[in-house]
Formats: structure tokens, C-alpha cells, sequence
């Protein structure tokens, strides 16, 4: 965000008739940096959320299960196959969900850290 967008934000918000100070505008600045990192952690936890362990847990069984058939000719190649598709599927989308909530993570980190805390130290 930057200062104008600041600027603007805080004359919506009922500042129109005094222009932001600098104290103020780091204050906002910190206080946008502090919500947008809150809401981007939410994110994350929803990118979380959305994995299926306990699917994927299941699908590794039955495609150990169908290896273990194949070998014992209980089952044929095209059903350790499609178990093996399914398990596939199920660990590649919990991966890609577990990436994107590090990379959520990750970009609100490196992206919205304020350039002073509340103290007036460098971040």
C-alpha cells in the first residue's frame, strides 16, 4: 500500500479534514501490515483446511493393498493402476495445497513487514 493509497484510505475513513501527519501514516502503515498478514495467515489455513489427510491416508493403503494383490495375482495391473491414479491425485492436491499456504505465508512475510514497529525501532 502506499502512502497515497494511505492517504486516501484514511480520508474514507473520516480524516478529510486534516491531512495524515507522518506519525500517522507509519501508524496506518503498521496497522495495514499487522491486517494484512492476519488475513493472508487465514488464507493459509484455509489452503490448510482444504487437504484431505485422512483421504490420502486411505488411497496409500489401497494402492500398498493393490501392489500386495497384484503380486499375489489376487488383482489385475489395471487395478493397482487406477489405485495408484487415486492416490496420485489425492497427494499431489494436498502438496499443492500445502505450497500455496507456505507461499501465502512466505509473500505476506516478505511483502507487508512495516518499516518500523510500534517503538519506532527498524524492522
Amino acid at each position: 500500500m502506499t502512502q497515497d493509497h494511505i492517504i486516501k484510505a484514511a480520508e474514507q475513513a473520516g480524516f478529510a479534514n486534516q491531512y495524515p501527519t507522518a506519525p500517522m501514516l507509519e501508524m496506518f502503515e503498521r496497522f495495514y501490515a499487522i491486517a494484512y498478514r492476519a488475513g493472508m495467515e487465514r488464507a493459509a489455513e484455509i489452503a490448510e483446511a482444504e487437504q484431505d489427510i485422512a483421504e490420502e491416508k486411505k488411497a496409500d493403503q489401497r494402492f500398498k493393498d493393490a501392489l500386495k494383490d497384484l503380486h499375489s495375482k489376487k488383482a489385475t495391473e489395471r487395478n493397482a493402476v487406477d489405485r495408484g491414479d487415486h492416490w496420485m491425485c489425492v497427494s499431489t492436491c494436498n502438496a499443492v495445497l500445502r505450497n500455496a499456504a507456505k507461499a501465502i505465508r512466505a509473500e505476506a512475510h516478505a511483502q507487508n513487514q512495516p518499516k518500523t514497529t510500534h517503538d519506532g525501532s527498524v524492522v
